[in-house]
């Protein structure tokens, strides 16, 4: 069963708005989170993962509701690098 894709993304981000581009050109369905609207539910992915970077992905497994987040900067550099992780999860 495939992976939710949540971005986690801020207004005037360009690295979000470069993925969310991909992402919608390979036809990757995925819900945004805007930081500044979803604040609390973006601190929970900081604590758990200890960055606050964006755009931030996690893909959640639709039985068990977790699943693997991945951090700009950490797990990806480039969209094209961010895109064969989800990728695997589809």
């Amino acid at each position: 069963m495939a992976y939710s894709i949540n971005i986690f993304t801020i207004n005037g981000c360009s690295h979000c708005k470069v993925l969310k581009e991909e992402l919608s050109k390979q036809g990757i369905e995925y819900d945004e989170f805007e930081v500044n609207k979803n604040r609390k539910i973006y601190d929970e992915v900081v604590k758990l993962t200890n960055l606050d970077a964006l755009p931030t992905v996690y893909l959640q497994d639709p039985q068990t509701l977790s699943g693997p987040i991945f951090v700009a900067g950490r797990d990806f550099n480039t969209k094209e690098e961010a895109i064969e992780k989800i990728k695997k999860y589809l």
